[in-house]
């Protein structure tokens, strides 16, 4: 790896990760059992690391700790979430930011007449307008709404707990999508009146990857599940147990990873204040660059950048920042409404995300090499 690389690609994941949380990871596998498969020590110790990585999370983000559900991935965490709290024939509502892994599961469901589905428009600088607009589609068959926390292609906020009160106000249950936001804003659970969150660990908390985390508020009543199988309790049913989390933990959990969240968590620092001046630094050079253009830029946004450059596609722009040692993204994300919304279907963006890691000497080097390009 060159020793002068420059990782601005943070909003798929982190880099470098925390090496507290891999060395941990390494040390587990060497007395970890099956967490909750065994009743002897080492199946043990993986419970007992487990459920202390549960208690972090009920304790941090404000819901009870048995609504903590251990999932491989963000997006299995949201089609589950959607899956357990949609309302058949009922209408779904969602904003014109949100990610395929919100949008293909609810476009699958609307295409086999299983729900119908609408979305609201987003203002880039006013709360009051993206709130007005919600409420405007919020009509009475509206069962539940999905709606990210931050968007992933430029890092707009929306005003979610506006969203949720309102929502819950008509009825419906709420799904927030902070795949994005985990480790950069926070949000309690319970006190925002949320049915269902989930969280991207390896993103802004730094965590390994093949374990995020959906989070069931207390007065959510989740149904249905996306996978059914062994989870070492009720085990002479056919069915799924009625007790979470074990009712959408089937299969064997990733414990090793679950250990590296652990450990992620006690490095989680709300004080961000100098990746989001580096992001406005950024901002500020990229604006006055000649034939570079900035999309989708809001009242207030992650550290994550759309841009685009004169005569160049975004992939090919990006794969010329990649031979020159800036990680960078091309293309459409995995986000083709936001595109849509900021008028960036046809070519895509450019995104470039800044993580705790980076610097002003790196944004600096970064802002000379697009220059040069």
């Amino acid at each position: 790896m060159r020793s002068d690389l420059i990782y601005f690609d943070n909003a798929a994941t982190s880099f470098p990760r925390s090496r507290r949380a891999l060395d941990e990871m390494r040390r587990f596998y060497n007395y970890c059992g099956n967490a909750g498969r065994s009743g002897h020590s080492l199946s043990m110790n993986s419970g007992e690391a487990v459920f202390e990585c549960r208690r972090k999370l009920s304790d941090h983000y404000g819901c009870e700790t048995e609504r903590v559900v251990f999932v491989p991935s963000a997006t299995i965490g949201l089609n589950t979430a959607i899956r357990s709290l949609v309302r058949e024939g009922s209408t779904v509502l969602i904003s014109d930011l949100e990610h395929n892994a919100v949008l293909r599961p609810l476009a699958l469901m609307h295409s086999r007449a299983e729900i119908k589905l609408k979305t609201f428009k987003t203002d880039r600088f006013s709360d009051h307008k993206t709130l007005s607009s919600f409420k405007n589609e919020l009509c009475g068959d509206v069962s539940l709404v999905v709606v990210t926390h931050a968007s992933n292609l430029f890092g707009q906020v929306l005003p979610i707990e506006l969203i949720a009160k309102e929502a819950k106000a008509a009825g419906a249950s709420v799904i927030i999508d902070a795949a994005q936001s985990g480790g950069y804003l926070h949000l309690d659970v319970d006190d925002a009146g949320l049915d269902a969150v989930v969280l991207a660990t390896h993103k802004g908390i730094g965590a390994p990857f093949g374990c995020s985390v959906l989070m069931f508020g207390k007065n959510a009543s989740p149904r249905d599940t996306l996978i059914a199988g062994g989870t070492g309790s009720a085990s002479l049913s056919s069915n799924m147990p009625e007790g979470l989390p074990d009712r959408f933990e089937a299969g064997t959990l990733d414990a090793p990873a679950i250990v590296g969240l652990s450990y992620a968590m006690d490095e989680v620092d709300y004080n961000v204040y100098d990746v989001f001046s580096l992001a406005e630094y950024l901002r500020d050079e990229l604006r006055m660059m000649k034939g570079v253009e900035l999309h989708g830029e809001s009242a207030l946004a992650l550290p994550v950048i759309a841009f685009t450059k004169d005569g160049l596609d975004s992939e090919s722009l990006a794969a010329m920042l990649n031979e020159r040692g800036v990680c960078a993204r091309g293309g459409y994300h995995c986000a083709p409404l936001a595109h849509r919304a900021i008028g960036t279907i046809e070519h895509g963006a450019v995104r470039v995300s800044l993580g705790k890691h980076n610097t002003l000497d790196e944004c600096r080097r970064f802002i000379d090499i697009l220059n040069a390009i």
